[in-house]
């Protein structure tokens, strides 16, 4: 077993949530034991032993640093998966493609022209390899023979409207022509002109390949934002197995009932299958969305058996320290007083545990994070916010916990006493 193996997102997960439920069998365990025992024996000590109260604190601190680990982690996660939602991918998220395997190439034109005609359509094209949709890649060579080196190629294969229907810019050169329709021509990205230290790309050859550079395009994505912007080649092919459909806005069912209608009349077929960008963007993003659905619903469960624990824990001092807080009260402590004294027991428990947290919940987002080639920036407050919900369940439950102890009746108490 691999260290990557435990540092996986699915072993973290399962560690979190086997903490977080021992933490919540022992607190369990420490209402109960406190439940059964009667307030003379809580307050003599003598069911309530030094030992247990240092567990209790040691426990509750631990609880903290959980909490505050998983709330960073969230944020940080979070934040990430917004950030690959809303990145340029250098082309037009909003593209739909339609399966048009086993059509015959005279028909997919014909297709392809009918749905053009369609107020609704904007452009369509026929291609064989796309980003998202399914792409090629394969091993380019160059350089000597006695030095000969290799790079990786992504093969983006369709018809002279492809570029146009996926709205990726030119920036050096020009677009694909009708004059290009039967010429060994292609457009490359910015990333391998960079790699071949071209300036100016146009006129040189596709290393490897015989096609002439027309033009350089800006960079695109081609799959999960995992993996970086690598090498890329447009080439021209007017045959393939799908049609990619670029509507004026968003697929409506009175769309795609009409072009269901021309698809049926123009191929026979009776069902038509056609998938959206966004969907597969959705489906390759699914397994980091799902991950944080599952820390979300793990942050909000230790902080609500850390809600108990504190609470528990707030309980039994007010016993323990019935008679003390009545004299102090006598003597003229106001609850704000008894308050403070309780916040300040908590308040150096929760220091440690996020001097412990913060580089914890730093290490384990870093290494998520590095399996991206694109990440967010990381900000101080991605960390505050982990604190400043600690903060807020510490002070809500201190003072559910000690709010009937310190309205008691000094009276009351000591003739109990």
């Amino acid at each position: 077993l691999s260290l990557e193996f435990f540092l996986s997102p699915k072993m973290i997960l399962l560690s979190l949530g086997i903490v977080v439920a021992v933490a919540l069998a022992f607190y369990v365990l420490i209402i109960v034991t406190t439940q059964r025992n009667s307030p003379l024996d809580n307050i003599t000590q003598r069911h309530f032993s030094t030992s247990k109260k240092s567990y209790a604190k040691l426990l509750t601190t631990t609880q903290l640093m959980i909490s505050a680990v998983l709330a960073i982690t969230v944020t940080i996660i979070g934040k990430q998966i917004s950030y690959i939602n809303s990145k340029n991918l250098g082309l037009d998220k909003d593209i739909h493609s339609i399966n048009i395997s086993g059509v015959n190439p005279s028909t997919a034109l014909t297709l392809k022209q009918e749905l053009t005609k369609l107020p609704s359509v904007k452009s369509a094209a026929v291609a064989s390899s796309v980003p998202f949709f399914g792409y090629w890649t394969t091993l380019g060579y160059y350089g000597p023979s006695d030095a000969e080196k290799k790079y990786e190629l992504a093969l983006i294969v369709g018809d002279l409207d492809l570029p146009t229907v996926l709205g990726i810019s030119v920036e050096q050169g020009s677009a694909f022509t009708h004059e290009h329709s039967n010429q060994p021509v292609c457009l490359v990205n910015q990333t391998l002109a960079k790699q071949f230290g071209w300036e100016n790309a146009i006129g040189e050859t596709l290393p490897s390949n015989s096609e002439r550079i027309v033009g350089v395009v800006r960079n695109f994505h081609c799959n999960s934002l995992i993996e970086p912007i690598i090498p890329a080649a447009i080439l021209i092919n007017p045959n393939g197995d799908k049609l990619l459909v670029k509507f004026a806005n968003s697929l409506t069912d009175t769309e795609y009932q009409q072009v269901l209608a021309i698809w049926q009349r123009l191929t026979g077929k009776k069902d038509l299958e056609i998938l959206s960008m966004s969907s597969k963007l959705q489906e390759i993003n699914g397994e980091h969305s799902r991950m944080l659905s599952l820390l979300q619903i793990l942050c909000a469960l230790a902080f609500f058996i850390t809600g108990i624990g504190i609470f528990a824990n707030t309980k039994s001092q007010m016993q323990n320290r019935l008679k003390e807080i009545t004299i102090r009260k006598i003597n003229g402590a106001s609850i704000a007083n008894i308050f403070g004294m309780l916040y300040k027991d908590f308040a150096l428990r929760s220091i440690a545990a996020f001097a412990i947290a913060i580089p914890i919940a730093n290490y384990l987002a870093t290494r998520w994070l590095s399996q991206f080639a694109y990440q967010t920036n990381l900000s101080w407050w991605f960390y505050t916010i982990g604190i400043v919900l600690s903060a807020v369940v510490i002070v809500f439950t201190i003072t559910a916990g000690a709010l009937n102890a310190g309205k008691a009746n000094p009276v009351e108490v000591l003739k109990t006493e």
